[in-house]
């Protein structure tokens, strides 16, 4: 009895210690349904032919624990116990409700992925669209985008919330119009009608006070090194600057020339680039980009094009890290996101890596992989430019600071031009090997073959 108590010890003390990693980390979910004190406020619209428009706003609440064959519910009223609403039970991620203390159904099911089905409306099948993270105070919600297959029907669920019309009312139906307005616990708000529009949140971040990019450009031919010098071009966050009330990174580039031991032999600087983050997107303050541009950038060449695409507003658009499968990218020439991998980078973060219709390859947070040798100014969609006498200029994103060069970064083995997954991006060298495992769990050496394994704990992937 006593070997029993001290296993589940164990297990409980290893369940609070991970969620206290999780919230350590920036990535717990809210996701509790059913809290003492909870409240919905809506608002009803209706319409009648003799009496015209009504609107009116009502609030519905969590009062107390009430027994269903056997299970314990919550019982929910509008705006006074008195008035019953309906019972709801939460189960996990799964919320099932019951009207008049009969037939329980299921009402929410936050378990679901993108692509499955979540109900069929009057012969019409609901899928989860897509689902991303928004953030309301300092908490963080899942939200569900759901889209029926006839394009009928089109809803919004957030976990711990429910349905941005009604509690009640998963799917839209004929009837009146419902909004929430907000929730909240103990008379602290929760979530807001504003939070349901709101831009994806993400936690990873591209920019920050230390944050640097180094870029190579190198002469090759016959698919060598033909001199031993090549230009390395850094761009270094140097502080931050306030134009039209909006803060930016100032982003200061620097141009040297070095050698194979990359001793520098000279430099020359270009104006400070002022950048700036918001909801997983990375804007240019559009003046200093001209600026640069004017600067003595890379000429513009045969397949290079222009990274942002203009606009009458005072900012360009530079990354956009909130896209899916088949979003059209911010760039001319239509070019289309064609594929999104969850990759391991070489810093330990799970990042996603956008691979586009012209063949580059975005890294979530870091920025182009395969560039032509700039963070801001051109890309080359075809990785390399000739430059006469056979030979061709390559120019490749080198590394990457999210806190400085004296701390992690993530690097990128230049040498390995189709980067399509994880085993792609290069390790670190002064990392320390993780060992791989099958999925047996069995330890391996060497350099196993092609398939599906696990090293630190996750999933990878070698393809060939």
């Amino acid at each position: 009895m006593k070997k029993k108590h001290l296993v589940f010890l164990q297990l409980a003390l290893a369940i609070v210690f991970t969620a206290c990693c999780l919230v350590a980390k920036g990535q717990s979910v809210y996701d509790d349904f059913l809290e003492d004190g909870k409240a919905w406020h809506y608002n009803c619209s209706k319409y009648n032919p003799t009496q015209g428009a009504t609107s009116y706003n009502f609030t519905l609440f969590v009062d107390r624990d009430t027994i269903i064959n056997g299970q314990t519910y919550k019982r929910i009223c509008q705006d006074s116990a008195e008035r019953f609403w309906c019972a709801l039970r939460q189960e996990g991620q799964k919320v099932y409700v019951a009207y008049n203390g009969i037939n329980p159904e299921l009402l929410y099911d936050f378990s679901l992925s993108e692509g499955e089905t979540a109900a069929v409306v009057d012969d019409e099948e609901v899928k989860v669209a897509r689902i991303d993270t928004v953030r309301s105070g300092e908490r963080l919600f899942r939200r569900f985008h759901l889209t029926g297959s006839q394009g009928h029907l089109k809803t919004v669920w957030v976990e711990g919330i429910g349905s941005c019309e009604l509690l009640t009312r998963p799917f839209s139906v004929p009837g009146p119009t419902y909004c929430l307005l907000s929730c909240e616990v103990g008379g602290d708000t929760l979530f807001t009608s504003h939070d349901i529009n709101a831009a994806p949140y993400h936690s990873i971040h591209m920019l920050g006070e230390h944050t640097a990019w180094r870029y190579n450009q190198s002469y090759y031919a016959n698919n060598q090194p033909r001199e031993t010098f090549m230009t390395e071009t850094r761009f270094n966050v140097t502080g931050t600057e306030t134009v039209s009330e909006k803060t930016y990174f100032k982003v200061a580039v620097e141009t040297a020339a070095v050698d194979a031991g990359r001793s520098v032999e000279g430099s020359s600087s270009c104006p400070v680039v002022l950048l700036r983050e918001q909801d997983g997107k990375v804007y240019v303050e559009k003046q200093s980009y001209l600026a640069y541009l004017a600067s003595g950038s890379p000429e513009l060449a045969d397949g290079v094009v222009v990274y942002v695409t203009a606009d009458d507003s005072d900012e360009l658009l530079l990354y956009d890290f909130t896209l899916t499968e088949g979003d059209d990218y911010p760039m001319p020439d239509d070019v289309t996101v064609s594929k999104v991998e969850n990759v391991t980078s070489t810093d330990g973060v799970e990042r996603k890596l956008y691979i586009l219709s012209n063949d580059m390859l975005i890294l979530e947070g870091v920025g182009c992989l395969n560039c032509y040798g700039e963070l801001i100014g051109y890309q080359s969609t075809g990785r390399v430019v000739n430059s006469g006498d056979n030979a061709e200029l390559r120019g490749y994103f080198d590394a990457y600071y999210p806190m400085g060069e004296s701390e992690a970064g993530v690097f990128y083995d230049y040498s390995l031009w189709n980067v399509t997954g994880m085993d792609r991006l290069k390790v670190n060298s002064s990392a320390v090997t993780q060992p791989i495992y099958d999925l047996q769990g069995r330890r391996l050496t060497g350099t196993p073959g092609r398939g599906l394994y696990i090293r630190d704990g996750k999933k990878m992937v070698i393809r060939e």
